[in-house]
């Protein structure tokens, strides 16, 4: 294949073309392929090129993030809600200042004293009574065996025989005695029964020891024989009271904490003793007191008992004597929160059918001086456009206000704004 080439020579830029002498020449010539390999490394600029021009560039579109873009809304209403609140007293201060007035509440301690009687069943508060209650708590028995130590005598036997001896011993006839008429040198003779005054072996006395006149005129007395039978006391071991009293103490260990554990349980939160807890022994032995033994076994149970009280009524019934009281005291203010305290004296024992005592109380308290909102904005409305000095004086007149501090609006006013919206009042 054959192809013409056609050659030019171009002149640098900025100089005349040259005038060429002779034409153009056309050279006929043979093109035969062939490959070109370069002993050269491409330039950076080059292969940029190349990839250019082989490489079509893509096209960016946006596509948004949905996720995103909502939970930025989400945290702009959060911040928001938070913040605004915050900044918004500050920019109304700014916008709208208020002048700031302080009243300094008046404290005063107080003491009453009262009487309540304390009454089981109905009460009655218009009496000054509070409701109460008899408690009363028994243990299980428990049981122990013990030694006696009680000592006891068989009785003493009388013996017998008559009148008053030589030693002193008093003898008691116990039948009459019918003495026949005597003829001498005979006499008349009758034997009877009788018995010695006091008892034990002192009664056996010696023959003849009654022997002498007696009675009525020529009659003679006399005992021809000893008297016998007569027995002093025989000891023997018994049940004492004093082994059920020792029984008891042994067991107390045990039985004290459970009756007393058992009558706090009936004690209500709402509840105080005012009576000292009272506790006794129930005790039973076998054999009985008295008896013969030298063992025996001792049942032992133990009752306590106490009286308790409604104490909230109490409180509540002397809150509203106290707050009265002070009321006519002072004429002004209110009790502080809980700064109530009540002692109570001991109880005074007034009657056994309803277990009545009387209560000796001493009730203390702080008054403190108060305002109801109303009262407030009554005062604000009051001193609104006055000037500072003249509503210092005002509020001092008041009745437990021991100070007054007023801030005005802004620094160097003499006057408080005419808004009582632009007014604040604290009670301090």
């Amino acid at each position: 294949m054959s192809e013409q080439v056609i050659t030019e020579q171009r002149q640098p830029l900025g100089t005349q073309p040259e005038t060429d002498p002779l034409p153009p020449t056309t050279v006929e010539s043979t093109l035969v392929g062939s490959v070109v390999v370069s002993t050269e490394t491409p330039s950076a600029d080059e292969e940029q090129g190349s990839e250019d021009e082989t490489v079509p560039r893509q096209k960016r579109v946006f596509v948004p993030n949905w996720s995103t873009i909502i939970a930025c809304v989400l945290f702009l209403i959060l911040v928001g809600e938070h913040v605004v609140p915050l900044l918004w007293p500050v920019i109304d201060a700014y916008l709208h200042p208020k002048a700031t007035v302080t009243l300094f509440a008046a404290k005063q301690p107080l003491t009453f004293r009262y009487t309540f009687l304390a009454v089981t069943g109905t009460t009655d508060q218009s009496q000054q009574q509070i409701p109460s209650r008899l408690l009363s708590f028994t243990t299980p028995t428990k049981q122990t065996a013990i030694h006696t130590t009680g000592i006891g005598y068989t009785p003493a036997v009388q013996a017998g025989t008559v009148l008053t001896g030589s030693d002193g011993v008093r003898v008691l006839m116990d039948e009459t005695a019918s003495i026949p008429a005597g003829n001498a040198p005979t006499f008349g003779i009758a034997t009877v029964p009788a018995h010695a005054m006091v008892g034990g072996t002192e009664g056996n006395i010696a023959p003849l020891d009654i022997n002498g006149l007696c009675c009525l005129a020529g009659i003679a007395v006399k005992n021809t024989t000893a008297f016998t039978g007569g027995k002093d006391p025989q000891a023997h071991p018994t049940v004492s009271p004093t082994d059920l009293t020792t029984a008891a103490h042994q067991l107390a260990s045990v039985l004290d904490p459970l009756a007393r554990n058992g009558l706090q349980r009936q004690i209500a939160e709402t509840q105080r003793e005012v009576v000292p807890v009272q506790c006794s022994y129930n005790t039973l032995s076998t054999p009985t007191v008295g008896e013969r033994a030298t063992e025996a076994r001792v049942s032992v149970s133990e009752v306590c008992k106490t009286l308790v009280i409604d104490y909230t009524a109490l409180q509540e019934q002397a809150r509203l004597r106290f707050a009265a009281d002070a009321s006519k005291t002072l004429g002004w203010g209110e009790l502080q929160g809980n700064s109530l305290s009540l002692t109570l004296s001991p109880p005074v024992f007034l009657d056994s059918s309803h277990h009545t005592y009387k209560l000796a109380v001493t009730a203390s308290g702080i008054l403190v001086f108060h305002l109801s909102e109303t009262q407030l904005q009554t005062l604000v409305t009051q001193i609104a456009g006055k000037r500072i000095t003249q509503a210092q004086q005002q509020l001092l007149t008041i009745k437990g206000v021991q100070g007054v501090s007023i801030q005005p609006a802004r620094q160097g006013e003499t006057i408080l704004p005419a808004d009582p919206n632009q007014i604040h009042l604290v009670l301090s």
